[in-house]
């Protein structure tokens, strides 16, 4: 990162976020993946909370399944599973899209498999800003989680490169996973449908 300083010269320091958050206390050490990964779920939790539906959360994952968002659609239960990261690397955002590297292949394995399943797989990203102290912010008024989430389907994630190019449009929010539950309530019609057609 370059900045000026008081006198307008260049200051090419380069100075990382550090690697551990102590918070309040000198024994309070987690890394920054660790609240990362807790703030995507603070995210998601209260999404899917707004729009009513239960959260179901494997501790560790099961087959990359973070979280699994579950509820009754016009009558017939529904489900979606999340994989959960997220990201506070500049340069992600385009015009048009957000991006996000996979570098884990049992991911990109579990993606191409998970396709075709009536419950839907989506990833779902958590893009924070830059300097980790404003990731989350309050005071009496309120509580503040910067910036926002974004979520792709494994159907729409591109087989021939590790860079997910993810819609801005695709938005994670109340309306976003009731879309996706929509979907879920509608596969599993088709198949319990198909079943019923061939005994």
């Amino acid at each position: 990162m370059i900045r000026l300083d008081s006198a307008g010269d260049m200051n090419t320091d380069i100075q990382p976020p550090p690697p551990y958050h102590r918070g309040n206390s000198s024994d309070a050490r987690r890394s920054l993946g660790d609240i990362q990964e807790t703030l995507s779920q603070v995210y998601v939790t209260g999404i899917c909370a707004m729009a009513g539906y239960a959260i179901g959360q494997t501790i560790p994952d099961v087959d990359k399944v973070d979280m699994t968002v579950a509820g009754t659609v016009s009558g017939t239960q529904a489900s979606v599973r999340l994989q959960l990261k997220a990201t506070y690397q500049d340069g992600r955002m385009r015009d048009d899209s957000f991006t996000y590297r996979i570098k884990d292949d049992e991911l990109r394995a579990l993606l191409e498999k998970a396709r075709g399943h009536p419950n839907p797989f989506v990833l779902v990203v958590l893009h924070l800003p830059s300097d980790h102290s404003e990731w989350l912010t309050n005071n009496a008024d309120r509580l503040t989680l910067q910036h926002c989430a974004y979520w792709i389907a494994c159907e729409d994630i591109d087989d021939d490169t590790q860079t997910v190019h993810i819609p801005r449009t695709n938005l994670f929010d109340v309306r976003s996973i009731r879309k996706l539950m929509d979907t879920s309530a509608e596969r599993v019609r088709e198949t319990q449908a198909r079943w019923q057609a061939n005994r």
